[in-house]
């Protein structure tokens, strides 16, 4: 809760009073702001505005609407808000670095780092911004002045990373009064929080303001629990009277403890170490595993001694000076820096047939389950319906621990210049005014990351337990497999095993008109700006903790435009009509190549969109109501590793073509084509070099050889039969006779990853609706109807060399490959790749997201003035969801996720609703404001789980306040 808006009386005194010194241009003016309305905004177009004439969706939260909402940082805010997501589960193509738990984490995607990792529109970002400058870790709330959300790319003002909208806090600025506001806050889970809010001016030309917090608190699910503090000293000083100065520091710490799975996924069928380590992707075809005896919604396998832990610190130097009339500049410098401990548990699994036996349990693999229950079971893991696949013995489960440092800092500064002139101000059809901004911002980035893992990740670091172990994992402890039976306690120590350091630039230069018309009646917006990215990566290689190498990575550098173009005409007094053409821009940092080996051009959204505002009776009906589209055209979210990208050049079609067999001649595939094999070696096609078997299928000619009826035997038996073994061993190492078009995939492990280019599309319509007839009622609705889909997956680039018929995108597997049909149905025409379909589980017009197609947030309140119950104040709010799609069929790495038939699995949750209410009662005790609070959030004490998640159940929190 705290002090989001300093109290009732300090809400009052914030709204009637102005700032220590005037407004200029760059600062927004809350004069108008009422209860849950605001007049204007600042984050459309850098200057400020009033909202009804801004032709584009721009959502302000009131501070008072914060504080009674009980929300406590920047996420809590956003949660009324139609068409943001806190929580993602849906983790298609979307990498889970850094996501505590990893694959075993239900959560996915915004279970990250940063604290502001949000869904907007379909889009995930965590690109939040703190007056207009980046800022990637949230804020206090106690520090939160208000806070505006601008649907859509808005690459004009705010630069890249924003598809789906940014978020842009404003904090607390001084005032011209004095006062203290202090806070004391008891909640559900043991939280205790205090925050404190003082301000005063020092001079006529200088006022000050100190905002902080402290805050203890447990968790809902077991072992978690979490403690921060956060204070932010402002000054402003006006040494002249046309120029303004702001210093703003913020100091912050928050560390969370008990951060890891909560449980794992139930595939217990893996018997290499490998694949534990390097595919864990294949993972995430199972479901999580259920325990008979513990509470699977609270119970935290991994323990307490996983944690995160931010040290952030933030400065803003700020001037302001007004060079005439009408025209002002504005220079800023901001410093932001997050220093990041992280413990976790990785690489953890459950295996088969590996480690001490006397570990070894019997686990059931668990199936995924539709919404009505039923049991899907992934076709990878079990090759028929016995009873018998499911239940897997001699298991035991494996993993790892490992430290992460991160150390992020991010400089900016911004130049920006404002002209404002005014013609034919006597005239009623010809007045017109027009505002000319020009800007610049230059952005350096710097982020250094380092790994420690438990024996540098050796394979006989793992630490092994028996899945019926229920104590909690902790660190320092452990079985380590040393031959016995029994293993031996012990625990290796954790080295370096990886280094990553970036620096990366962005410079922005733009450019923005605004022409008022016509009594104000017309607003039209149009702005250019360009941008110029670079990047240098550094990655370093470590051999049992020791740095062995490192490789320095200078991408080319990359140059933009974007535009942005609006229009707002009020037909009658209170209602207008507004259109707007925006863009948004992700450069490529990472210096993705697709398979010809060309640099990939940044990300880049397109978007258009209509709507309607209404504005009645001085703000006491307000509403926007937009329809939108955007499509985003970049590198794919799916890493289709398998892919050919003949830039790779390691397959020589004038040598014979040789592929690796090994593992094959172990499967029941080689055993029924044994005669085959036996010609092959007769005719000197096989040969066994350092314990590895090869087969030549053709000659130096193209020709095929006895091998070649050999492997085309293996790969029709395992079209029919499933998997006949991996056969691409060594395919992408030199030095072995393996020379095939498969060395040439586009998978990581050769050179770099060679993406290709999709396009996908959000489109819907949302609705903002706030009504207050009276000073005592407030009603805010917000809707949003959100459809997201691939429109284009992308194609394969041509190979060049369709001789090698074996080639891995050739090969019949049910999840990549041919994805289990023929060639002719995966490619239109085999002998050429760029005419690839996407087989049966291509993308096209999937969603491979779980936004909700309907997302409903309301919240109304109460205020009593006088008679009996005057002070007393009641709210009532909720958020509801239609269903979503977590699981559309699809893993991190891209591969299929398929039944028993061949058919996609996607799963989907219920829908959901959550009622959340507040009761406040301001007095007065010794004629000072005081106030009480309680939020009650879930009244119903939902504890469902919805997709991998559970919900928290009913929580409270009590605040008393008191302002001196």
């Amino acid at each position: 809760m705290g002090m989001c808006g300093l109290l009732s009386y300090a809400q009052e005194t914030q709204n009637d009073e102005e700032d220590v010194y005037e407004l200029s241009p760059f600062e927004v003016n809350t004069e108008g702001d009422r209860g849950y309305y605001a007049s204007n905004s600042i984050s459309g177009s850098r200057i400020n505005i009033a909202l009804q004439d801004m032709p584009m969706p721009i959502e302000v939260i009131t501070s008072e609407f914060i504080e009674d909402t009980g929300s406590i940082d920047l996420r809590e805010s956003l949660r009324y808000s139609a068409g943001i997501i806190l929580q993602s589960q849906n983790d298609a193509g979307v990498g889970l670095d850094g996501v505590p738990g990893g694959v075993h984490n239900g959560e996915g995607a915004t279970a990250n780092l940063t604290n502001t990792t949000i869904k907007v529109r379909g889009f995930v970002t965590d690109s939040s911004l703190r007056k207009g400058f980046r800022r990637q870790h949230a804020s206090d709330s106690v520090n939160i002045d208000r806070i505006e959300v601008v649907r859509g790319p808005a690459a004009l003002l705010y630069g890249i990373g924003n598809f789906g909208g940014i978020v842009n806090y404003l904090p607390k600025r001084p005032l011209e009064e004095s006062f203290t506001a202090v806070t004391a806050l008891i909640g559900s889970d043991s939280q205790y929080r205090a925050t404190l809010d003082n301000t005063a001016p020092i001079s006529d030309k200088l006022g000050y303001r100190v905002t902080a917090s402290v805050e203890d608190s447990e968790h809902w699910t077991d072992v978690q629990n979490r403690e921060s503090w956060f204070i932010s000293p402002v000054l402003v000083y006006k040494p002249f009277e046309n120029t303004k100065i702001t210093l703003d520091l913020e100091l912050g710490y928050d560390r969370t403890n008990g951060i890891g799975f909560q449980t794992m996924r139930a595939r217990g069928d893996l018997d290499d170490l490998n694949n534990v380590i390097g595919q864990q992707g294949r993972l995430q075809k199972a479901g999580f595993v259920v325990f008979d005896d513990v509470d699977n919604r609270t119970f935290r396998l991994s323990g307490p001694d996983t944690f995160i832990q931010n040290d952030t610190s933030n400065i803003l130097i700020e001037a302001e000076h007004r060079i005439l009339k009408d025209l002002n500049m504005m220079v800023g410098y901001n410093r932001a820096k997050v220093e990041i401990e992280k413990r976790d548990i990785v690489n953890n699994s459950y295996v088969r047939d590996q480690g001490p036996s006397d570990l070894w349990a019997t686990i059931n693999v668990r199936p995924f389950e539709l919404a009505n229950g039923d049991p899907v079971f992934d076709g990878e893991i079990f090759n028929g319906d016995d009873e018998d696949d499911r239940t897997l013995t001699n298991a035991s489960l494996i993993y790892m621990w490992q430290d992460q440092s991160i150390e992020r800092t991010r400089e900016e500064v911004k130049v920006e210049l404002n002209y404002q002139a005014n013609f034919f101000e006597d005239s009623s059809w010809l007045n017109q005014s027009h505002m000319f901004l020009l800007g610049m911002s230059d952005l350096k980035a710097t982020y250094e990351s380092q790994s420690f893992t438990s024996g540098a990740g050796n394979h006989s670091s793992f630490l092994y337990r028996s899945p019926d172990d229920r104590s909690l994992i902790r660190f320092g402890e452990g079985i380590q497999d040393n031959g016995t039976a029994s293993g031996v306690k012990a625990f290796s120590p954790l080295l370096p095993t990886n280094r990553n350091d970036a620096i990366s630039y962005n410079q922005g230069y733009y450019g923005v008109w605004q022409g008022r018309f016509w009594n104000e009646r017309i607003t039209a917006i149009y702005g250019m700006r360009r941008d110029r990215n670079d990047q240098y990566l550094t990655d370093y290689t470590f051999e049992g903790g020791v740095q062995t190498s490192s490789n320095f990575r200078d991408p080319e550098a990359q140059s933009e435009d974007t535009t942005q173009i609006g229009l707002s005409i009020e037909l009658i007094e209170g209602l207008s009509v507004f259109g707007l053409k925006s863009e948004g821009l992700e450069p490529n940092f990472d210096g993705k190549r697709d398979g010809y080996g060309n640099a990939i051009s940044a990300t880049k959204a397109e978007s258009e969109e209509i709507g309607v505002k209404l504005n009645l009776l001085d703000g006491r009906i307000a509403a926007t109501m937009s329809m939108y589209e955007i499509k985003v055209t970049g590198a794919s979210t799916l890493s289709l590793w398998w892919a050919p990208a003949p830039a790779k050049g390691r397959y020589d079609p004038t040598k014979p073509t040789v592929y690796n067999i090994s593992d094959v001649t172990n499967n029941q595939s080689h055993t029924d084509n044994l005669a085959l094999f036996t010609a092959a070696q007769n005719a000197g096609m096989v040969q066994v070099v350092d314990g590895q078997t090869y087969i030549t299928v053709l000659d130096g000619n193209g020709n095929d050889t006895a091998g070649a009826a050999y492997l085309d035997a293996i790969y029709e038996w395992g079209s029919q039969n499933g998997w006949p073994g991996w056969m691409f061993a060594g395919s992408s190492v030199n030095g072995t006779p393996a020379n095939n078009a498969s060395q040439d995939w586009a998978a990581g492990d050769v050179d770099y990853f060679a993406d290709i280019v999709s396009v996908t599309e959000s489109k819907g319509y949302e609705i903002q609706f706030l009504f207050s007839l009276t000073d005592n009622w407030q009603l805010l609705l917000n809707y949003a109807n959100t459809e997201r889909k691939v429109v284009d997956a992308g194609k394969f680039p041509k190979y060049p060399y369709p001789q090698d018929r074996w080639a891995i995108w050739y090969f019949p597997d049910g999840n990549w490959g041919l994805q289990g049909v023929s060639k002719e149905e995966a490619y239109t025409d085999p002998s050429d790749t760029s005419t690839w379909t996407g087989g049966p589980a291509t993308t096209n017009g999937e969603s491979l997201d779980d936004t909700p197609e309907h997302d409903f947030g309301f919240w109304t309140s109460y205020k009593f003035d006088s008679g009996v119950l005057e002070g007393l104040k009641l709210g009532f709010g909720g958020t509801y969801q239609s269903e979503r799609e977590y699981l559309s069929g699809f893993t991190v790495s891209g591969d299929a996720v398929t039944d028993l038939n061949g058919n996609r699995i996607k799963l989907y949750t219920d829908t959901k609703l959550l009622l959340n209410a507040m009761a406040r009662y301001d007095f007065e005790w010794k004629e000072r404001p005081v106030y009480l609070q309680l939020n009650v959030d879930n009244l119903t004490d939902d504890k469902d789980l919805y997709g991998y998640v559970y919900e928290s159940g009913l929580s409270w929190r009590l605040q008393a306040g008191f302002v001196f």
